[in-house]
């Protein structure tokens, strides 16, 4: 078959994507950037920003020969427009287009959850009941946690991060709100049965793992699976865990949001319904505890778990270090800092001006990096600019290596962390 999938460089698209190429299906792999790609000669990338795919006729071109069509377009965050752009008018857009192109066979991934949750579970919802009405044999699939053993990304990455805290297990609150996790692979495996005409569950179905356990199981699970060695539970106050996720809402960026806030309290497990409907499909889920415990983690999955939640305090230092400079620069007299120019040889009128310059970049640069305003550009700018001041400052003047302070030393330690956020800021 030829399968068109939105989002296919996602987390649950590329397992996606990768079980149907597996299966020797064709796929049209529609998503902004082909990371985490296969290179399959069954694939073909379509560069697709999913805003401006909203109208039957952006996507009639895509839809040739096309039997199936997998959406598993989505955003975590985001204003009320863009949700409503990814996750309602371009995905109906498609969905007309299906019909007018013939295609029949529509499975959209949706979200476990409450309306009342958020934004973004209740305009996943609000698709769900568009595209029923326009195409009743469609079948949406709403997940419970979904997670990989080879991978992570968003709010399951949270989780192995807070499950890989060196010496504590961090719970909110007591850890005793109930989930139902699934594997990736497993969802994957049905949607390659979902897809095929002989398959004839219509509807919505409520997906999730044959286990309900509590967050203190699973990030118990977890730990035990990552081999990090034994620890102390520490029971953090549901209100800072409700304030943390308020300012990762406001901060725009992570995994903290109040969706996921509301989603973690109300619990994400199915009902009697649910698990009925489930028996619909001839694919069988594996029990998590199961898998957790005979498959291997390796030191990359411990890297990636102990460095997660290094990301935004890595970012926080950065920030917090540039504008501190910033201001000392504007505070200091002139005699603070004659002494270091006068050492590095810089003529007395020209260490106002040099003093205020630098200062002046330091702060842009701060201030940038704080609204995350282009910022890969601006950490190239800040590592250029303090390996400058260094090579600068500590060839014109070797002495000040020695300074007690360690004023210039410190920025050995300031390059690398530079290069260490460069590489943790990027999601995929």
């Amino acid at each position: 078959m030829k399968i068109l999938v939105t989002g296919a460089n996602g987390f649950i698209g590329s397992v996606v994507t990768e079980t149907l190429l597996n299966a020797k299906h064709q796929v049209v792999a529609c998503c902004r950037t082909p990371n985490n790609l296969s290179r399959s000669s069954l694939l073909s990338f379509v560069p697709a920003e999913l805003h401006h795919f909203r109208s039957e006729n952006d996507w009639l071109p895509l839809l040739q020969g096309v039997d199936a069509v997998i959406n598993c377009a989505g955003i975590l965050r985001g204003s009320n427009a863009d949700f409503q752009a990814v996750h309602v008018d371009a995905p109906q857009a498609l969905a007309k287009a299906c019909v007018t192109a013939g295609i029949s066979r529509f499975v959209q991934i949706s979200a476990l959850g409450d309306p009342e949750d958020g934004t973004f579970i209740d305009s996943k919802h609000r698709f769900d009941r568009s595209l029923l009405r326009l195409m009743p044999d469609a079948l949406v699939l709403r997940p419970s946690v979904v997670l990989s053993l080879r991978g992570s990304y968003g709010g399951t990455s949270m989780l192995r991060g807070l499950a890989a805290v060196p010496g504590l297990l961090l719970l909110p609150g007591k850890g005793d709100q109930q989930i139902q996790p699934l594997l990736a692979e497993d969802l994957g495996t049905l949607l390659l049965e979902a897809i095929q005409p002989s398959c004839q569950v219509r509807g919505v179905v409520e997906v999730a793992g044959p286990e309900v356990m509590s967050i203190r199981e699973y990030l118990g699970l977890l730990r035990g699976w990552l081999k990090v060695p034994t620890y102390r539970t520490l029971e953090m106050p549901l209100g800072l865990i409700g304030a943390a996720c308020q300012a990762g809402q406001w901060l725009g960026r992570g995994p903290l949001n109040n969706t996921i806030w509301s989603m973690l309290k109300r619990g994400n497990t199915l009902d009697r319904e649910g698990q009925s409907r489930m028996t619909d499909f001839a694919t069988r889920f594996n029990p998590i505890r199961q898998r957790l415990s005979v498959e291997s983690s390796f030191v990359q999955d411990r890297w990636h778990a102990q460095l997660f939640l290094l990301q935004p305090i890595l970012w926080f230092a950065l920030c917090f270090i540039w504008l501190l400079s910033a201001w000392s620069g504007f505070a200091a007299d002139q005699v603070q800092f004659a002494n270091i120019l006068s050492q590095a040889a810089f003529p007395p009128i020209a260490h106002a001006p040099m003093v205020a310059g630098t200062s002046t970049l330091d702060l842009l640069l701060g201030i940038l990096l704080l609204l995350r305003i282009q910022e890969r550009t601006i950490l190239w700018l800040m590592l250029l600019s303090t390996l400058a001041y260094t090579l600068l400052l500590g060839g014109l003047a070797p002495e000040l290596w020695l300074d007690p302070l360690g004023g210039l030393l410190k920025n050995l330690a300031v390059l690398p962390l530079l290069l260490v956020y460069m590489v943790l800021r990027n999601p995929r």
